[in-house]
């Protein structure tokens, strides 16, 4: 079974896929604000959600998972981070059958400690995968790490159980 997790955010977008049960590949993409003073705050968002979610469509196409999972932005404290988590809440309707976890989830999953620091995910999620996380920028690092996180928690949701059980049912017959 191959499973397909995303650390969705405005800024540093992650991706991770699963398959057989071995966390093989990473993938990032990276927007940030224009700095063309005349275009509008809206119509730069808008460049920027589109560029991630083709991003996001372009590895769903080529990995073709089992199962996609993201992690789902929960509370915000600043009138833009609301903004933020709004517009990556619509990014991701563009998936049909998306299996949500939140950050806490994310945290307790992977570290089994809902107060995990970035640190520490990103430890053990060094300690679980194949991704060489050498090769990866130290200021993104904590995103794979997140989608290895979700992973974790979408493995433990009643409904990927379900849908575990289908896939392998269906194998066998």
């Amino acid at each position: 079974m191959k499973i397909l997790a995303f650390d969705p955010s405005m800024t540093n977008t992650a991706a991770v896929v699963e398959e057989e049960g071995v966390i093989m590949r990473h993938y990032l993409v990276k927007t940030q604000k224009s700095q063309i003073k005349k275009i509008r705050v809206g119509n730069d968002d808008l460049d920027r959600c589109r560029k991630i979610v083709e991003w996001m469509m372009k590895i769903v196409k080529d990995e073709k998972p089992d199962i996609i999972g993201t992690e789902m932005p929960t509370g915000s404290k600043s009138s833009r981070a609301s903004k933020s988590a709004g517009m990556v809440i619509g990014m991701m309707t563009n998936f049909e059958d998306l299996l949500t976890v939140t950050p806490g989830d994310v945290k307790k999953a992977l570290c089994n400690n809902i107060k995990a620091s970035k640190e520490d995910m990103i430890q053990i999620a060094i300690d679980v995968t194949e991704i060489e996380f050498e090769d990866i920028n130290k200021g993104v690092r904590e995103h794979v790490a997140d989608a290895v996180g979700v992973i974790y928690a979408v493995k433990k949701l009643d409904e990927y159980k379900i849908i575990e059980r289908a896939i392998n049912k269906n194998k066998e017959e």
